[in-house]
């Protein structure tokens, strides 16, 4: 439609937080009290929800009909909002794209065992009790899950775990080596100290792969895959079942003392521009509040960003940070492009063993082990080793972000608290306020008996209250009901 078109006007404008957008409506049809759909033509294989003038279209097949009867009797519907999360958790993972699949770069195409897809809840679990609060192991139970609420007459949904696949790409193993390195340097560090990664989710999960034998890994994945999903957690997922055997190796063999590593999708807030093609499988990361920290001992934070241009932290951590600094808890940055490969001068017999093991050329702080020597002197922090201060070379490579500190901003989102936990492990008692709709859905309802239809790709902000829907604005309150 042209939007210039004086037949059409703006009925409202979308400006949720990363996706900004304006649907015209033709006027007629804003003043239907609701939006009639014909019980034929939804069953005859239509791709959107249709108006009965055809005006608009929701691509994509996002409507399930109730029920197999196919008569000339029409279904009025409303559109309501509704948690994402919720919503795949009662119709399925894939609700409202049943036939759609998953694309998975970097697939491995070697034998796994998916039953084990089942334990990664398990497997990934922090061993002290003390850091279960803080992990959120949603994004593992998506595999094996199965709808509570099936939606009459559409196809069954099949589970997560027997079309996933795991991935390993080229970023993936520079991330997991990345994480050898910084491991290396915290090897005999004091026990006040944690670690935040921030990275791509794949990446994300390789890193903390990478330093799983020192540090006690932390997921804090709280969304499921879906395969319209704004975050591609179905990666985030597989480079997890890829690196599952590692990390059940290594959660066997760890020793209560070690560090905290909080793991994040960096993605999780991913803009996008087309909320009636995609599916809002956002969140935001909830992280323990300062006194939870400071029961744990935590006195040091070290946060782990991309680097480059990508190197300042996600407006949902601000609040967060500038919390931790005035309760006392030093947070600094380091990039993950600190990290380079070195070619070290090395006995053919320790050379072949690393390239055997997959970590040649192994990689440093600032890509040398004179570079590396030098972390501690950058970050003012003690290194926990008894050994005297070595002399540093005046030209090694240091990171440009040592001297970052947070400062307040600006942002939609509040501080992390504690919240009773809904999951008998005490695992995932967080919250978070956000002033701005992220991670919602517009679910189709009949409107007469409230049966659940389908999923329309968005917020079901479509015409206001006129369809039950309404009109959204930058900064519509989360916690609002259905129209």
């Amino acid at each position: 439609m042209n939007p210039n078109d004086p037949s059409f006007k703006e009925a409202y404008r979308v400006e949720k937080p990363g996706i900004v957008g304006a649907k015209w409506w033709q006027e007629g049809l804003v003043e239907q009290a609701a939006v009639a759909i014909p019980r034929r033509s939804a069953l005859a294989g239509m791709v959107g929800i249709v108006t009965v003038t055809g005006a608009i279209a929701v691509i994509g097949g996002a409507l399930a009909i109730c029920g197999a009867a196919a008569s000339n009797d029409e279904v009025e519907y409303k559109t309501i909002d509704q948690a994402s999360l919720k919503a795949q958790r009662d119709y399925g993972w894939n609700f409202g794209a049943v036939t759609e699949k998953l694309v998975f770069d970097g697939e491995q195409k070697t034998p796994f065992d998916r039953a084990a897809l089942a334990r990664l809840r398990s497997e990934l679990m922090p061993v002290k009790g003390e850091l279960r609060p803080f992990y959120w192991p949603t994004l593992f139970e998506a595999p094996t899950a199965m709808p509570t609420i099936p939606i009459e007459g559409e196809s069954p949904t099949a589970p997560l775990s027997t079309v996933l696949s795991p991935i390993f790409t080229s970023a993936m193993d520079v991330a997991y080596k990345r994480g050898r390195a910084l491991a290396a340097l915290f090897e005999k560090a004091t026990p006040d100290t944690a670690v935040l990664v921030d990275l791509p989710g794949p990446e994300a999960v390789a890193m903390a792969a990478g330093m799983a034998e020192r540090f006690e890994p932390v997921a804090t994945f709280d969304n499921w895959p879906h395969p319209r999903g704004v975050v591609p957690a179905h990666l985030t997922l597989a480079a997890a079942a890829y690196y599952q055997p590692l990390f059940a190796k290594a959660q066997q063999r760890r020793t209560l003392s070690a560090l905290p590593l909080l793991v994040l999708d960096r993605k999780r807030l991913t803009q996008y521009t087309d909320e009636t093609r995609q599916f809002d499988n956002r969140y935001v990361a909830k992280l323990p509040p300062p006194d939870g920290f400071k029961k744990l001992g935590v006195k040091r934070l070290l946060y782990v960003a991309p680097g480059g241009a990508d190197a300042q932290e996600l407006d949902d951590l601000n609040e967060d940070f500038v919390a931790y600094e005035k309760a006392g808890i030093d947070v600094k940055m380091v990039a993950a492009t600190d990290f380079t490969a070195g070619n070290p001068s090395l006995p053919a017999a320790e050379r072949q063993k690393l390239e055997q093991a997959g970590d040649w050329p192994p990689y440093y702080y600032g890509g040398d082990t004179g570079s590396s020597e030098g972390f501690w002197s950058d970050y003012g922090w003690e290194s926990g080793t008894a050994s005297p201060p070595k002399k540093l070379a005046s030209n090694r490579r240091s990171s440009s972000h040592k001297s970052w500190s947070p400062s307040a901003r600006a942002t939609a989102f509040g501080s992390s608290t504690s919240a009773p936990s809904t999951n008998a492990d005490g695992t995932g008692s967080m919250s978070k306020v956000a002033r701005v709709a992220v991670g919602t859905v517009g679910v189709a309802v009949a409107a007469g008996t409230g049966v659940v239809l389908g999923t329309r790709y968005g917020t079901g902000r479509s015409t206001g209250p006129r369809t039950g829907g309404r009109s959204g604005s930058f900064g519509r309150s989360t916690g609002s009901g259905s129209g």
